[in-house]
């Protein structure tokens, strides 16, 4: 099984070869060769050491310092001990580590015992608190080996399954949540890490979306779900009910499960709590309150809450409509990656709520927002077109299309009736432009005026 959570070895030549390649061989068989990073043979010529050193340490989740009789007394050529030199390989990898606070693991062989503190060199102090464990030869090697795997897969189910958190609320990359979580579930079946899995099954979220497989995952997990006790699988359970994953469908009982993970602060089932509120589903419809628990779970960063802080402030429910504060929500959410926000900042440049009116600033954002994969950015897409003038020419980005686009934003979007000549072109455009697209007479009629009327606006313009 390969999980792509990278193992640093530390060690000496001179001190603990033949044991470190066999922890080597061990690690690799059971992590994969691309996993596991043993030695940094060839240093590019002219490139700073420390720095290249530290950058390879910093791809890795887990640094092995396998420490050997010698370990502590090597000296180098000029007679000082290596760890006390600055320019030590073996120091700068542990230093790394340690300033990164990732796990680092002393790996004890040879029957030494741990070093002191009163030891180590000064910046290596902290190595004598780090929780080591000991490798020793057959007949215990295998049994030595099996105990630090498995303490290395729970560190890294723990670390995909907040890379999953990370990718899923904070950044909307589904597919690289959806590769996390199946990394965490496969290391370890946790109820709650399969939840999660079912969730984003049930909305084709990174993946194709699979029902049957989602509540078959659910109807296992459910009851040792129940049983954790823990915020964010409360919150979890809650979604399963809300949308009947698994169970039947019952917004009060959601409720229930997402007000357990509220008490408990978890900012997921707040904003899931804020959601029950606003849409009147498993508690009576109160925009006030929803507010409020968007606000909350917004409070600490939560995306999702972000976003609907600014549909409450677009439509004006459970606060005063305020469109410029609506923008800078969606805008804030936007820029940090969040798909449906980029959708709703498009329709704030698309209807000038919040900011100037600019078609291209909002076709822009449905674009992009579409890329990610939301599916109301493509309608949004559609809305914002020269629906007439791209059928007759092919293209969106055709020269003339853009000519017409410019002479909307800059003219017709600059006064009152040519702002409802633009509203009413929305709504009969995508109808004319079929029959544009059908009809070979109709097409040539429209280009032989859409021509004449460009090279005026081009005339005009110079």
């Amino acid at each position: 099984m390969e999980v792509h959570n990278n193992i640093f070895i530390s060690y000496r030549r001179d001190d603990s070869a033949d044991i470190t390649g066999r922890i080597y061989d061990w690690l690799v068989r059971e992590f994969g060769k691309e996993s596991v990073f043993k030695d940094v043979d060839s240093i590019p010529l002219g490139i700073d050491f420390k720095e290249y050193i530290t950058n390879i340490v910093s791809q890795c989740h887990i640094l092995l310092v396998v420490i050997g009789k010698q370990w502590l007394t090597i000296a180098g050529k000029n007679g000082k001990i290596r760890l006390e030199d600055p320019g030590d390989f073996v120091a700068i990898e542990i230093i790394a580590a340690l300033e990164r606070n990732i796990p680092v693991i002393p790996l004890l062989v040879q029957n030494v015992s741990m070093p002191s503190e009163e030891n180590l060199p000064s910046m290596l102090k902290k190595l004598a608190y780090r929780n080591g464990t000991v490798v020793k030869p057959d007949p215990d090697f295998h049994a030595d080996m099996d105990r630090l795997i498995r303490g290395i897969k729970k560190h890294f189910e723990k670390v995909c399954f907040q890379n999953a958190l990370r990718f899923c609320f904070f950044s909307a990359n589904y597919s690289m949540a959806w590769q996390e979580i199946c990394k965490a579930s496969e290391l370890h079946p946790d109820p709650t890490y399969l939840l999660l899995k079912a969730t984003m099954l049930w909305d084709g979220q990174g993946c194709s979306a699979d029902k049957v497989l989602a509540q078959d995952i659910v109807s296992k997990a459910f009851p040792k779900a129940i049983l954790k006790q823990d915020s964010f699988s409360y919150a979890l359970i809650g979604e399963c009910y809300y949308k009947g994953i698994g169970v039947i469908k019952n917004f009060l009982e959601a409720f229930e499960w997402f007000k357990k993970s509220a008490n408990l602060n978890d900012p997921y089932g707040i904003n899931w709590l804020g959601v029950c509120y606003y849409k009147g589903n498993g508690a009576t419809q109160d925009y006030n309150q929803a507010f409020q628990y968007f606000k909350k779970a917004a409070d600490v960063g939560y995306p999702g809450s972000i976003n609907w802080l600014g549909v409450c402030y677009y439509k004006g429910n459970g606060v005063a409509q305020n469109y410029n504060q609506a923008f800078q929500y969606f805008k804030q959410n936007a820029d940090a990656g969040i798909p449906i926000s980029m959708t709703n900042l498009g329709i704030c440049y698309h209807n000038g709520s919040g900011v100037n009116q600019d078609h291209e600033k909002a076709k822009y954002w449905f674009k992009k927002s579409a890329d990610a994969g939301n599916t109301e950015a493509k309608k949004w897409i559609n809305k914002s077109s020269c629906f007439i003038a791209t059928a007759v020419y092919g293209s969106y980005d055709h020269p003339k299309v853009l000519t017409l686009r410019q002479f909307r934003d800059s003219t017709l979007a600059k006064n009152r009736l040519g702002r409802i000549s633009i509203k009413v072109y929305y709504f009969i455009g995508p109808k004319l432009a079929w029959f544009v697209h059908k009809s070979k007479t109709l097409h040539d009629v429209c280009q032989y005026f859409l021509d004449k009327f460009v090279a005026r606006l081009l005339k005009k313009n110079g």
